[in-house]
């Protein structure tokens, strides 16, 4: 596949990133030239482009090794534009790196799920600003958030409880700084 298809024109980053975030929605090229403001000649094309490198089986969008790495990378995109890094530089200042987990990292986030946030942080930040920095990168977002401080005592309990929790956030992206 010629990956260079499916982003060479802004307008099929902007049909890609509608379908890659609403992947429950049918694919019907003419809807989807609606809602995403393009021809609709434009998104049958685009959509037969997409049958072909194997995305799109149907009206569905196939959750593949690939369509999953190419939603990370959107999702990578989308953290830097709304400045999530800025925001959580100015609510923790101590924190010596941060990044994300759970399915915004591994690409399988729907329109439902969460944003995962760590922290590395030697203390536990307060509560109230944990919340406050939810509350912002969520409306940037347009998604929930849930920030977890990944101090060494915190990371103990959580690999102690249940090590699968604690390798998705250990497996996670790290978007500054030091991981854990």
């Amino acid at each position: 596949m010629d990956i260079s298809q499916l982003v060479s024109r802004k307008e099929r980053v902007k049909l890609l990133e509608h379908l890659l975030f609403h992947p429950s929605e049918e694919i019907i090229p003419n809807r989807l030239a609606k809602k995403v403001g393009v021809s609709r000649s434009h998104a049958h094309k685009y959509v037969n482009i997409l049958r072909k490198a194997g995305l799109v089986k149907g009206k569905r969008l196939q959750e593949t090794p690939m369509l999953q790495s190419v939603r990370t990378l959107f999702n990578v995109v989308k953290i830097d534009d709304a400045d999530v890094d800025g925001i959580l530089k100015r609510h923790f200042p101590k924190m010596s790196g941060w990044g994300v987990f759970g399915s915004f990292a591994s690409g399988t986030n729907a329109e439902e799920s969460d944003l995962d946030i760590w922290l590395k942080a030697g203390t536990e930040p307060e509560d109230l600003e944990i919340a406050r920095a939810k509350k912002e990168v969520g409306e940037k977002l347009g998604v929930p958030v849930d920030i977890i401080a990944a101090t060494p005592k915190r990371l103990e309990n959580f690999r102690a409880k249940s090590d699968a929790f604690y390798f998705s956030i250990y497996n996670g992206k790290i978007m500054w700084g030091e991981g854990l």
